[in-house]
């Protein structure tokens, strides 16, 4: 009798459970928002009025008094939104004057009808014609301006600094 090789039978590997599935879920779309402004009224909407209306009401035409001392135009932008020499005639009025004029652009500040609009200035006898193209913040009572040094000098020397008892009109 042949002797016979013991034989091994190779180890199964274990087999791996299965997993468990995974379910993959569609994005779910959502719908694209769009906005529809609301339809224009066919009649005009009365405006309803000011709580706190301008103290002069119409600034055309009255008469102010206070003082005028000047500023360098040429350094910046002005509230009308341009750039002036210190050789043009123009005038720097208080913020409570600029707002006494209604914005000719709705939301654009530099829009003011007080932009171009003129003033007569008076001193001592002497008169001259300035242009509105600037706020003067340190005008706080709605009496006081700022001159361009060229309208200044036609009242006095720049080292007056202050002209007091300056009257003015739009």
């Amino acid at each position: 009798r042949v002797a016979q090789k013991p034989t091994t039978t190779p180890a199964k590997e274990p087999v791996p459970s299965p997993e468990p599935s995974k379910t993959v879920e569609k994005p779910v779309e959502k719908p694209v928002e769009t906005y529809t402004p609301p339809p224009q009224p066919s009649t005009p909407v009365e405006k309803p009025v000011e709580q706190n209306p301008p103290t002069s009401g119409n600034p055309t035409g009255e008469n102010r008094s206070g003082w005028a001392t000047y500023y360098h135009p040429s350094e910046g932008l002005g509230a009308c939104g341009k750039q002036h020499s210190d050789d043009e005639l123009v005038v720097a009025v208080s913020a409570q004057v600029y707002a006494e004029f209604a914005l000719t652009s709705p939301g654009d500040p530099n829009s003011s009808a007080a932009c171009n609009t003129y003033l007569k200035c008076n001193w001592e006898g002497k008169s001259v014609r300035v242009k509105i193209v600037d706020k003067c913040f340190a005008c706080n009572n709605g009496l006081n301006i700022d001159l361009s040094p060229a309208a200044f000098k036609l009242f006095g020397p720049l080292t007056t600094g202050k002209l007091e008892g300056m009257t003015w009109s739009i």
